[in-house]
């Protein structure tokens, strides 16, 4: 296992030519549209975006041409998105059981953390509890999304600050919820 962001820019490519359409718009078409995340997109334009900031101190991070990231960290959501994002996690609204199992099943061991690696989330347990997760950072943001399926729990950290430890933030709500 080794994450990087190349894999999903060959992603981009392989939707695009089995697709005979722009990753963007096939995205747009299978996956925003039908479940109606209707802030999520490929905001390559920074006109109404919030701007990052690298702390603080430091003031404004640099811009980010989003269309060079291409389908490997080229979107922008909010947080009501990312909650109807992880209901697919325990819906059919996108996928049928049967896909969400495999997509969630654990294919990889990263080697010295607690989890491992699924297809796009990274899979393990929070205080006994089942969870599938992801972290992100760009010039200025950081953000965090966990999701406990079986406990029907989202918890979604986004911020403007690239000093921000989101996923951190994000473990010390899982700490007031679970922890006895």
């Amino acid at each position: 296992w080794d994450y990087s962001s190349s894999g999903y820019v060959v992603l981009g490519a392989v939707i695009e030519h089995e697709a005979g359409v722009p990753h963007e718009a096939f995205v747009q078409d299978h996956i925003l549209n039908p479940l109606k995340l209707t802030h999520t997109g490929f905001d390559q334009q920074p006109d109404g975006l919030a701007v990052g900031y690298k702390n603080r101190k430091e003031g404004v991070a640099d811009y980010a041409d989003m269309s060079v990231a291409y389908s490997a960290w080229g979107m922008s959501s909010t947080v009501e998105d990312l909650l109807l994002w992880s209901q697919t996690l325990t819906t059919d609204a996108l996928v049928p059981a049967e896909t969400r199992d495999l997509m969630l099943q654990p294919y990889a061991d990263v080697i010295g953390q607690p989890w491992d690696y699924a297809y796009g989330w990274l899979v393990g347990q929070d205080f006994g509890h089942a969870e599938a997760f992801h972290w992100g950072y760009a010039n200025g943001f950081t953000s965090a999304l966990k999701v406990f399926p079986g406990d029907h729990i989202t918890i979604v950290v986004l911020s403007n600050q690239g000093n921000v430890n989101a996923i951190g933030i994000a473990h010390e709500i899982v700490k007031i919820l679970f922890e006895d």
